[in-house]
């Protein structure tokens, strides 16, 4: 009995895959359609001005990365790192009312395409299209973002946002 236990004990350190204490989380369809969920809610809340529910889907520290689409600039450089949730909502409101200078139709707000790259269990990309109207029905702005969202405690949250030239989107070299 002992040597059966000596040989289990030596192909768990051998083979770390068989071994049940050894396996990793695994990216799931679950996850994607979490993800999904999390992306939608964060568009309607931000277009909607639902500065709760936009509180609900992000974390801090938030990392973003080249200028805001709304034309309103705030930080230094390209990289900016907002280390608290209230550093960050400051910003998303700040960036919310710009459009609504710009005379942005919150109800004609649109995500158009969205592309997916798993980096871990808990950490992925997310690759989106988004068109915003005007009031007189003209586009204000067609753009692309890329969003980092990470699991934390069971739950999917975006902690950083790369601004993408629309045309850019989905192009790998």
């Amino acid at each position: 009995m002992r040597i059966a236990i000596v040989i289990v004990f030596a192909a768990n350190l051998l083979h770390p895959v068989l071994s049940f204490a050894q396996q990793r989380a695994r990216f799931t369809p679950s996850d994607k359609a979490a993800i999904d969920r999390l992306l939608d809610e964060y568009g309607q809340a931000f277009v909607t001005k639902d500065y709760a529910k936009l509180q609900q889907t992000l974390q801090a520290p938030f990392v973003r990365f080249g200028l805001s689409v709304t034309g309103n600039e705030t930080g230094e450089g390209d990289w900016v790192t907002l280390h608290t949730l209230n550093d960050v909502m400051t910003w998303f409101r700040t960036n919310r009312d710009a459009l609504d200078k710009q005379d942005f139709l919150a109800a004609r707000s649109q995500f158009l395409d969205s592309r997916l790259t798993i980096l871990t269990a808990d950490r992925v990309l997310v690759n989106r299209t988004f068109r915003r109207n005007r009031k007189d029905g003209t586009i204000l702005l067609e753009a692309g973002a890329i969003y980092a969202v990470s699991k934390s405690s069971g739950t999917w949250k975006i902690c950083g946002l790369f601004a993408q030239d629309f045309e850019n989107f989905g192009k790998v070299y």
